[in-house]
């Protein structure tokens, strides 16, 4: 196996880059710029953009991959849900798919996102809950998913899609809510008001990228839930922060809004476990890992 990886420089990219090292799985990333954690020899710019079918298979076919996980898309903060940029990245996906495939590649593992789900007060299934999004991002996804699933069918080739639920651990975006609220409770930032009991299902990033690896060894094609079939909320969040830290959580709970459709975002997930996976991390032990790190220098949130 060797595994063309794109978006490596993202912050799931950045953690399978880690994996695919230590266990020794040779790989080729590809992307406009050279990531901070991929040697020069293991990089090839591309521009997937500006590439077409055949322009991108004269690429491929020179590094000889068997595998593909494909993790790029456009994740702006507070921009990528409704950004038109998801139309692209679904025709700049199958052009990646196709040429691939021409290239001689044999499986392809594409990443979505629960958001590909529809609102439920029952726990998420690939099997038994329809995609029904409510986000130009959601469906995208869930047609890039629908469309390459059929094509590869149609081709022989292995596909698999991971729906990755609400991941985490350090080096995640800072804008995003975990390090915001740490941000608050050490008191570098504003208190601001959250969502009190909400809760979503929450997937530590190390076992995030154990996922991907099983998704790209297994023989096993479709649709998995990335997730740890338990719900968390805000509340539950900040008494795990304030646990950890010793900092003061009440001042933020005080304002929380508890005046919200309380509907969950909580998969299930034993079709990957079906295939070898076994998350490591519950929410507690992944934030301890997050404080840790916080607290080194060289760490960011």
């Amino acid at each position: 196996m060797k595994v063309l990886v794109t978006g490596a420089s993202g912050f799931i990219g950045r953690a399978v880059i880690k994996t695919l090292t230590q266990q020794r799985i040779p790989f080729v990333a590809i992307g406009r710029s050279c990531p901070e954690t991929v040697a020069e020899k293991n990089f090839i710019s591309v521009d997937l953009s500006s590439q077409n079918i055949a322009s991108l298979t004269k690429v491929l076919k020179s590094v000889e991959c068997t595998h593909l996980l494909h993790l790029a898309w456009f994740v702006k903060p507070n921009h990528f849900w409704e950004a038109p940029e998801n139309i692209d990245w679904v025709a700049y996906s199958l052009t990646l798919f196709r040429a691939f495939h021409a290239a001689g590649g044999d499986v392809i593992v594409g990443t979505g996102s629960c958001a590909e789900y529809g609102n439920s007060k029952e726990m998420l299934s690939e099997v038994h809950n329809e995609g029904t999004p409510n986000t130009l991002y959601g469906s995208a996804k869930l047609s890039l998913n629908n469309i390459a699933g059929v094509w590869a069918n149609k081709h022989d080739i292995g596909f698999r899609w991971a729906r990755i639920f609400f991941a985490y651990g350090p080096g995640m975006p800072s804008a995003k809510l975990i390090p915001s609220l740490m941000r608050c409770l050490e008191g570098s930032e504003p208190v601001f008001s959250v969502n009190a009991l909400d809760k979503r299902d929450f997937i530590y990033i190390d076992d995030i990228a154990q996922a991907m690896l099983c998704l790209l060894t297994t023989t096993h094609n479709g649709t998995f839930n990335v997730c740890n079939e338990t719900g968390h909320s805000v509340v539950d969040i900040l008494n795990m922060l304030q646990e950890l830290t010793g900092f003061d959580a009440s001042e933020i709970k005080g304002i929380a809004n508890e005046n919200t459709l309380n509907l969950p975002i909580v998969g299930r997930n034993g079709l990957l476990k079906e295939i070898g996976w076994q998350p490591q991390y519950d929410l507690a032990s992944g934030l301890k890992q997050m404080v840790t790190a916080h607290k080194s220098p060289a760490a960011g949130i």
